[in-house]
């Protein structure tokens, strides 16, 4: 059985620039998409001309905007404060799977994390018996939610911590600037992005939350679930107004990449899980990042510590 640091489990994530952020273009066809999905076609005239100052009015200011119609500017995000930039960054390794709940389950009760079965080791489906005998089925690859500190203590535990922003940014998106992992279009069949979303055919029900369950959503660098179904801790520079924590002997806020499917919608999903704003959620999850492979995975087997196994170090884009 091969455990969580087995390399099958992990993807490199090679070091050098990448495309962060949201270029004018990007920003203005996300404005254009949540004004559609608002019922800019059904509005009147002078509604629909209101709604296109609004988005002419976001391209030129930071500030907030008070006006008709509510609905539409109560969705539109703060998308200027994440401009288009190009960022160097060190070489790093990161889960493709964020920990899972039997994973946390035995993190609780004493295991090591280092000896912890990876995550396709764990079956996807558990049966028990529910009230007058009957065989009820649990997804049990669903991400864990956490706290703050147990993330931490599990991350450091494996040797490693959480990501960075950054780091989360470009193992979901690459190298290139694309809006999803998985390209620039935007395909609901990628990831569960809001409740009541029409699932793909075959999925049982309540299985929309498995980590391995969208195999087209896939990143890049081969990274699983980083668009859709739950949020995950990342780490910013220090600041006042969120929670400060110390991790990897660096003081640095705590904060979250994604929205929970249950906080959001479709007129919104297409941007609420990999470009959304830093904030907070329900049922925040971890995706442990390291900063070296670790030197010897197995007896006899010597890994020095600028090698990994089995992964190309480029992305295939």
């Amino acid at each position: 059985m091969k455990n969580i640091l087995h390399p099958d489990y992990w993807a490199e994530v090679s070091a050098g620039e990448c495309q962060l952020g949201l270029t004018d273009e990007q920003q203005m066809l996300i404005w254009l998409k949540i004004r559609d999905a608002s019922g800019y076609a059904t509005r009147p005239p002078s509604e629909r001309a209101a709604m296109d100052q609004i988005i002419e009015m976001l391209r030129h200011t930071d500030k907030p905007l008070l006006s008709e119609p509510h609905l539409f500017i109560s969705i539109l995000p703060k998308f200027r404060e994440h401009p288009g930039r190009i960022v160097e960054i060190p070489r790093f390794y990161i889960a493709r799977f964020p920990i899972i709940e039997p994973q946390f389950k035995m993190y609780r009760k004493g295991a090591q994390a280092t000896s912890i079965p990876g995550t396709l080791e764990i079956p996807e489906v558990e049966y028990r018996r529910g009230q007058f005998g009957r065989k009820l089925s649990h997804f049990t690859r669903e991400a864990a939610p956490c706290t703050y500190d147990e993330a931490i203590a599990f991350a450091g535990d494996l040797g490693g911590r959480i990501p960075t922003k950054d780091e989360w940014e470009k193992a979901a998106r690459g190298t290139d600037g694309r809006l999803y992992p998985w390209g620039n279009e935007w395909d609901e069949t990628c990831g569960y992005f809001y409740s009541g979303q029409r699932l793909q055919p075959g999925k049982q029900p309540g299985s929309a939350y498995v980590v391995d369950g969208y195999p087209k959503g896939q990143s890049p660098y081969g990274v699983w679930n980083m668009a859709g179904c739950n949020p995950e801790y990342v780490t910013v520079a220090p600041n006042s107004y969120q929670v400060q924590r110390e991790v990897a002997g660096q003081l640095v806020s705590l904060s979250t990449k994604g929205v929970l499917p249950r906080e959001t919608g479709p007129e919104s999903a297409h941007w609420s899980h990999v470009v959304a704003l830093d904030g907070y959620g329900h049922r925040v999850t971890l995706r442990p990042v390291l900063d070296e492979w670790p030197r010897q995975q197995w007896t006899g087997v010597y890994l020095s510590d600028t090698s990994f196994p089995f992964q190309s170090t480029t992305p295939e884009l």
